[in-house]
């Protein structure tokens, strides 16, 4: 079974993919636009240490100015999603004045996880069909070719020199 870097983290009832760059509750994917994805990512890898809010806007918005509200609400819509605040769970804490801070247990699944063998066979698949009629096809040119030509010229050795 092939082997992909894949880093997982899991948190709660969530599984933060960043291979497939997605956000996954019990299994079933959530919508994150790219900047949600990569600030949440932030965090997560950072976790229990405070990022600063110039930091993030850094990272997230690189060399472009972008007002702090920005940041305000990506983190204001990756709580809404993660249901931060909701049964007690906590995820991202707000230092006031400096930045954001995650703070649930995150558990990496691991650096190297085996892909699956469905999506093996699928990426296979995926290519083996159009590769069998592009060689198809060109046994069928060839073949025809040879036919048309084969009888009308003469054959000779291709180590043989014409004075």
């Amino acid at each position: 079974m092939p082997v992909e870097k894949v880093n997982v983290y899991e948190f709660g009832p969530f599984r933060l993919e960043t291979g497939e760059r997605r956000l996954l509750q019990d299994g079933r994917s959530l919508p994150l636009t790219p900047k949600m994805f990569d600030m949440l990512l932030l965090l997560v890898e950072n976790r229990d240490h405070l990022l600063e809010k110039s930091e993030l806007m850094e990272r997230l918005w690189p060399g472009v100015y972008v007002d702090e509200a920005n940041l305000t609400r990506n983190v204001s819509d990756v709580r809404k999603l993660l249901g931060d605040g909701t049964n007690g769970h906590r995820y991202i804490q707000t230092v006031p004045k400096r930045g954001y801070r995650f703070i649930a247990p995150v558990r990496e699944a691991g650096a190297a996880a085996a892909v699956s063998p469905k999506v093996s066979c699928l990426r296979a698949a995926r290519w083996t069909v159009p590769a069998v009629l592009v060689s198809g096809a060109a046994l069928i040119f060839w073949l025809g070719w040879r036919e048309t030509d084969g009888p009308t010229r003469p054959r000779s050795a291709p180590w043989q020199f014409c004075p």
